[in-house]
């Protein structure tokens, strides 16, 4: 007798080829959307795993069979379910760092009916936690912006007295970005005087386990570059993309919402290098500052998972989702792994805040807007093929600005 499912789901029209293994993408967002057309388009069955549809709007595209989770337990359960039914191990994708560390504490059952390549799992923990990077950047002497993680302080007053040698500004992050809700429900907080931050610490002395402080360097969205791509269970890099930041929501601290892909052979020699030093193996997101005053580009930060911009990688040549697949699936692979370049790629949801909040600082005109955006050529939402999350954030973002 067929397994049932026990819960409700709308399949797609869409037909898939039955000889492929399935995938599952955990989290249905932008990130995800890119991952569900990445694979989606090649036939594979993809089950979509959303928890909140009004932010979460990928689980309308057409290339995903959509499942709704209440909680962790719901979400644990189900895939069980899924992957009894297909009665096979697919292969699994996290989008977000809050999926990766669901699949870390999970992963004693997860490992048995799912192909995934997380590395050492202590590593992949310390990457979702800002807070332990300082041993590691320390002991492979990877040059990173000056940082202050006050749990490393024995005592109050000596953590006081390190911050007060700080430069401003100052900016405050999340040790691990989806617990941690001190920041006023940000990603950050951008501190330019001593007295701000002393208040801010004072007020929040239970949590400052939970933050880090970074001395900023001085910079513009331009001067930030990431690599993303994946590493096989050897170690092999076997798709690698690099690009520039252009602009970012919020400006020059916040996520990318629109850049272009560039050959940047500094970017990539650093990221391979740090890579290799880690032993890291699976996906990754890696991004870097460019220092004008040394000259040197300064490590940021790495994310274990797939990335933002999914689809630009791909609009450029490097399918970055299936190469992983066809990796942990055995399958061989041999598109050419030349990206392209000067191709632009823009979030246009965001990016019209970053270009609202620039141009009240006079750092851009609508003209050189306008002039940028027509540009792009690869979209984060948009696709001709695949309409429906589209029209889905245009409704959230009409009805955000309307009330209804």
């Amino acid at each position: 007798m067929d397994l049932q499912i026990p819960f409700n789901f709308t399949s797609t029209s869409l037909h898939y080829d039955n000889t492929k293994k399935p995938a599952v993408v955990l989290g249905a967002s932008v990130n995800g959307l890119g991952v569900i057309r990445a694979l989606g388009r090649f036939k594979i069955k993809v089950y979509a795993f959303y928890k909140n549809p009004g932010v979460e709007i990928g689980y309308n595209s057409k290339y995903c069979i959509p499942v709704h989770y209440i909680s962790e337990k719901d979400l644990l359960s189900k895939l069980i379910t899924i992957s009894e039914l297909e009665k096979t191990n697919p292969v699994l994708f996290c989008s977000s760092d809050e999926m990766v560390s669901f699949v870390l504490e999970n992963n004693n059952s997860l490992k048995k009916i799912f192909a995934y390549n997380f590395c050492n799992m202590n590593l992949i923990q310390t990457l979702l936690d800002k807070s332990e990077y300082n041993k590691l950047l320390k002991k492979y002497t990877i040059p990173y912006p000056r940082t202050l993680y006050p749990k490393e302080f024995i005592s109050y007053e000596k953590m006081i007295k390190e911050i007060e040698s700080m430069l401003f500004p100052v900016l405050a992050k999340p040790a691990i970005t989806f617990r941690n809700a001190i920041i006023e429900h940000k990603k950050n907080k951008v501190f330019h005087k001593l007295k701000d931050i002393l208040k801010f610490i004072k007020e929040n002395q239970e949590s400052m386990d939970e933050i880090i402080f970074q001395e900023i360097i001085p910079h513009r969205d331009e001067d930030i570059y990431y690599c993303t791509g994946y590493s096989d269970r050897q170690g092999n890099i076997k798709a690698l993309f690099s690009v520039q930041k252009l602009r970012c929501y919020h400006p020059e601290f916040g996520i990318c919402s629109f850049s272009v892909s560039k050959d940047l052979p500094e970017v990539r020699r650093l990221a391979i290098s740090y890579l290799r030093k880690l032993r890291f193996k699976g996906l990754f997101d890696i991004e870097f500052i460019y220092d004008k005053r040394d000259s040197q580009y300064k490590f940021i930060e790495i994310n274990p998972r797939t990335t933002l911009s999914n689809n630009h990688s791909v609009s450029c040549g490097i399918n970055i989702p299936y190469i992983t697949y066809c990796d942990l699936e055995g399958i061989d692979y041999n598109q050419n792994q030349q990206q392209k370049n000067g191709i632009y790629w823009i979030y246009f949801q965001i990016d019209s805040g970053s270009f609202y909040r620039k141009l009240k600082k006079k750092q851009i005109t609508i003209f050189q807007w306008i002039s940028s955006i027509v540009k792009a050529r690869s979209f984060a939402v948009w696709a001709k093929d695949d309409i429906k999350p589209f029209f889905a954030i245009l409704y959230k973002s009409l009805a955000n600005l309307t009330g209804i």
